[in-house]
């Protein structure tokens, strides 16, 4: 919604509750593109020209099941070229290069071990500069990867980034230790009661 001069205009399809939200500023442009999940689960756009908002982008329909999907978008322009990343059990991607959006999964690496849904990041930079494109994600085993291309038309590689530590899964209860958390319930259960009979019996003298 836009509020100008006090009235408001609905710019485009409402946002899904616990949406993300995505932005992306096309290399030698100035335009800002918000992307987010609409109630209809399709991937929708608003785009900021320098002087207003307004919805120029075609949504992707069906772009996911659950609303709080990660995906990071990279642009360019000159023509307009945008490219939408996220992982569903492998890495996927759309590209948008007018008038319409294509599914180009096809050119990217399977990214093994990604975990579907996840937050992801991108970069992007000028074609030649040879670090056109990279995506970046974890692994269930705590390592973040990414995905690179060097130029527009170069082939997708991954590249083990670095390594963080991911907390030791809690050990289970012992049997001794559960009977004495029961026992102190239990405990602390009869306190109170005795605690409310002994007021009880001293407001009955």
């Amino acid at each position: 919604v836009q509020v100008l001069n006090g009235n408001a205009t609905q710019l485009g399809p409402k946002a899904a509750h616990g949406s993300r939200i995505s932005a992306a500023v096309p290399v030698g442009s100035s335009d800002i593109h918000i992307f987010f999940v609409s109630e209809s689960l399709s991937l929708a756009s608003l785009t900021f020209n320098g002087s207003g908002w307004s919805k120029v982008l075609p949504d992707i329909p069906e772009f996911t099941s659950k609303p709080d999907i990660g995906f990071s978008a990279v642009a360019w322009s000159n023509p307009l070229i945008i490219r939408m990343f996220y992982i569903n059990q492998v890495a996927n991607e759309w590209k948008f290069e007018g008038p319409s959006w294509a599914n180009t999964t096809d050119t990217l690496l399977k990214a093994p071990g990604a975990i579907s849904g996840q937050p992801v990041a991108a970069s992007r930079s000028v074609n030649g500069s040879g670090r056109y494109e990279e995506y970046f994600y974890t692994t269930a085993k705590g390592q973040i990867n990414y995905l690179a291309k060097t130029s527009i038309n170069g082939p997708s590689f991954e590249v083990d980034f670095a390594t963080f530590e991911l907390p030791p899964p809690k050990a289970p209860l012992a049997r001794n230790d559960v009977i004495a958390i029961v026992f102190g319930v239990i405990a602390a259960v009869l306190a109170v009661l005795g605690l409310v009979l002994t007021i009880y019996l001293y407001k009955k003298k």
